[in-house]
């Protein structure tokens, strides 16, 4: 019943590890509306690991926080500091282009963050002057009135911490599955010891634990 498609992917995903079940038993017949006039999120190839309507429908959701967070800042350009002192202060690296992989949203993020390093114009001028034409039309879209009202300051930089913790924490999901499965085909092929993963393993085992503790204290004071 949640109308907002990111909150409701958020609790449907909590609620999947409370069960302990898989998220697309949550899913039920639901298909995302695809965007009209724009072409469709690029789709990852299946893992071994994971059925590929799972990864289909990860991608999607990945791309939804992409161009939220991206809606957002295009906004609020400024909000990127306050959002990088959130991620720091979870144990977490500053926002930067890598938290997004389609193409144009990479564009349009490298600007925003761009509009932040130079002192000539205020952000959302420079970004406006600097906009490429490649990404104008993602820029008007995602500049449309926010079905929902646009956000005040301080909703805004909440929204946006915790669009990047999901965004991430699906990212660092994937990784794990991906050395989790890499790890098996490792012992199935004869090699008992934990082989040449475990150190990536703990290392991103310890990043998810970060990103599930800021996304939980974010829910608690919400």
């Amino acid at each position: 019943d949640v109308p907002n498609a990111i909150e409701r992917d958020t609790y449907r995903q909590r609620l999947a590890r409370l069960l302990r079940v898989d998220e697309r038993a949550l899913v039920g017949s639901e298909a995302p509306t695809p965007r009209s006039g724009r072409r469709a999120p690029r789709i990852p190839r299946a893992q071994k690991t994971q059925a590929p309507e799972l990864q289909v429908g990860q991608a999607q959701i990945a791309y939804r926080l992409e161009a939220h967070t991206l809606r957002l800042l295009v906004r609020q350009p400024d909000a990127v500091d306050q959002l990088d002192r959130a991620l720091q202060s979870a144990g977490l690296s500053r926002l930067g282009v890598t938290d997004c992989e389609d193409a144009e949203h990479q564009i349009l993020g490298k600007l925003i963050l761009e509009s932040l390093d130079q002192d000539e114009l205020e952000p959302s001028q420079y970004i406006q002057e600097q906009l490429p034409e490649a990404v104008q039309d993602l820029a008007h879209e995602l500049l449309l009135p926010m079905a929902e009202g646009e956000p005040v300051t301080d909703r805004l930089v909440e929204d946006l911490v915790h669009t990047v913790v999901r965004l991430r924490l699906l990212r660092v999901s994937d990784t794990l599955n991906q050395l989790r499965y890499m790890q098996e085909e490792l012992q199935q092929q004869g090699d008992l010891t934990m082989g040449p993963y475990q150190e990536s393993f703990f290392q991103f085992q310890q990043i998810r634990n970060r990103l599930d503790q800021a996304l939980v204290q974010r829910l608690h004071f919400e």
